[in-house]
This record gives structure tokens, sequence and C-alpha cells, in this order.
């Protein structure tokens, strides 16, 4: 699969891909590159493959409802170029296990994962592994997706290879992304980004547990946002201390920002 310098660094659309998991995020980007011209699957179980089944891949935009081209399957025999696996983490390594004989040299771990990639790579096999993380969100109503990407300057897909080097299939997934108008960023460090990330969204989130539940009642409680800022910032100094490198750069910022700024 993808010869020719993966198909012209995957500016062909003869490219097949397969997304492992069709909740929210996998949805989002099978529509995004079905929608760019790639052969898309998605792979998927249960009450979610029925809904699939009978209705196809179902996205509303701009108040409408639309049918993905993605192709619906649940079988793991075909070759492709490349699988992004969007499970939960505690799903991850079962899903890994179930791809190991799939033939893909390129499979894309699309998950929240501190833990680092040591473990990933052993289930898989060398070389096959690339780390990544999503930029979307969203819900499904009825069968119908109702999401979409994160603004960049929140939350860009990030990727890279797990030992940080810049490769031919980094380069071609850079361009993958870029025809599906997906907003992306190569990191170098995926294991310290992921910390970091762990470090900023577990103080967002007990924020928004302790605002009832509601972002918007805890972004106006003074009270919250302070404490919230304070364990970001610890959290960070933290990560920095044990030898962590702050990623993306605005981890550096934030980092720094005086208490009731960040706040």
């Amino acid at each position: 699969m993808l010869s020719e310098l993966f198909y012209f660094a995957a500016g062909g659309m003869n490219v097949k891909l397969l997304i492992f998991g069709c909740g929210v995020i996998g949805s989002v980007y099978a529509v995004r590159f079905a929608a760019a011209g790639y052969d898309v699957a998605v792979y998927a179980r249960g009450s979610r493959l029925s809904e699939l089944r009978e209705n196809g891949l179902l996205y509303q935009k701009s108040g409408a409802v639309y049918r993905s081209a993605a192709n619906v399957t649940d079988r793991l025999d075909e070759a492709y170029d490349f699988v992004f696996v969007t499970v939960k983490y505690e799903q991850l390594y079962d899903a890994l296990r179930e791809l190991e004989p799939v033939q893909c040299g390129n499979i894309v771990t699309m998950v929240n994962n501190p833990f680092g990639y040591e473990k990933c790579a052993e289930i898989l096999g060398k070389g096959r592994l690339i780390a990544a993380f999503p930029g979307a969100g969203g819900v499904i109503e009825n069968g119908v997706l109702k999401a979409g990407l994160t603004p960049s300057v929140i939350q860009k897909t990030t990727f890279g290879e797990p030992d940080g080097r810049h490769t031919e299939r980094i380069k071609t997934l850079r361009e993958m992304f870029r025809r599906a108008e997906i907003p992306y960023e190569e990191c170098f460090a995926m294991t310290d980004w992921q910390l970091c990330h762990l470090g900023l969204v577990v103080p967002l989130a007990d924020a928004i547990y302790h605002g009832r539940g509601d972002n918007y009642d805890a972004g106006r409680n003074w009270k919250v946002m302070r404490r919230a800022a304070y364990e970001v910032q610890r959290n960070l100094a933290i990560l920095r201390q044990s030898g962590v490198q702050l990623l993306p750069s605005r981890m550096r910022l934030l980092a720094s920002l005086p208490e009731h700024m960040l706040a």
C-alpha cells in the first residue's frame, strides 16, 4: 500500500483509510477524510454498527443533515494505508490487539494516553505506531453527528512519531490533514505533550464539576477560577521539574502568567 513515495505524499486520492471506532471523534474524521476524496471505511460494533448500516454515517452541517461517502464495515480483513484508532483509553490495548494482524503499517492512536507508547508499540510490532491526539468534539443524537473540529487556537489535531523523528509518513499525514481542512500540528515529543494536556484538563474538569456541570457557571465563579489556575500552574511546575517539556508552546505561557491573569 501507498507505494510511489506514499502515493505522492497522499496527494493522490487512491488512499485507503480505516477509522477504528465510530463515536463522535472517529465520525468527525471519517466525514472530513471522505469529503476530501479519500477511500474511508468506518469500523463499528453493536447498536452503532446497526445504525450505520441502516442509515450510513449521517452528519449535520449548517442545519441540514447529510450522508457521508464513508463505507461501513465490521471486518478487518482488508489492507489499509492508515488506520486511525479513535476509542477511549480503557479500550485502547484491546483495540490494538485486534488490529495487530491487520495489513497496515501506519496505525494512528488518537487517544488520551499519558502513560507512553511502549506497550502500544509492543502490541503492534516495531514501526507501526504513530502517536496522535484529536482536535474535535460534539455529540451524536438520534444517529446524526452534531460535531466539528476544535478551534485551532484551542486544540489542533496533534501527531508525531513516538521517537520524535520527521518521517515520510508524517509528511503524508500532514498533507492528508491539509487536504481534509483539518488544523494540525506535528509534535516531536508526544508523551510530554500528553502529560501537559492532562495537567491542564484535569483542573478544568474539576472547575466544571464545582460549577455544577456548567462551564459558564464555573467561569463566573472567581474562587473556582483561581483554584483552577493554581492547580494548572502547580501541575505544569511539577512536570517541568520532572524533566517534561511543556508542549505545545502555549503551555509555557500558562505556566508563567500571574495566577490572577490566568484565572
